[in-house]
């Protein structure tokens, strides 16, 4: 590496420590930012735009400083650890969660379950005062 190189990435560095402030979360112990293109549909226009969703998936989950964040679209936060999302969000919250896993562990393989079937497991499983201790008791 030429003493040119050294300097200009050492003065990258130097901004990016000065300008960026970077810290981590508790219970979060990977991420990967990721983009994602959908269409929304603009009501003046009744046209299609293609919008660019910026995404951070990680391993691990803290939902409620998740949803502290500031600049954060708190309505596409999302987990799948139920025991966070009853703590954090309630009991209807946690149905949504299921209903959500649920279908998505049994579509992919054609099988075709009604709705009202996999709701009604949903709210069985969530009548509990305390659901979690008695859904996984082994």
């Amino acid at each position: 590496m030429t003493d040119v190189t050294y300097h200009a990435l050492h003065g990258v560095k130097s901004y990016l420590e000065k300008h960026i402030l970077l810290c981590g979360m508790k219970g979060i112990t990977h991420a990967a930012l990721d983009t994602r293109k959908r269409f929304v549909s603009v009501p003046e226009t009744g046209c299609l735009e293609t919008r660019v969703d910026h995404i951070v998936e990680t391993a691990g989950s803290n939902l409620l400083d998740a949803l502290a964040i500031p600049n954060t679209e708190w309505r596409q936060v999302c987990t799948n650890d139920l025991q966070q999302v009853w703590n954090v969000l309630g009991k209807h919250a946690m149905e949504a969660v299921l209903f959500t896993e649920y279908r998505k562990e049994l579509s992919p393989d054609g099988n075709k379950v009604n709705d009202h079937h996999l709701a009604c497991l949903c709210d069985f499983q969530t009548m509990q005062s305390a659901p979690l201790k008695k859904l996984w008791k082994c």
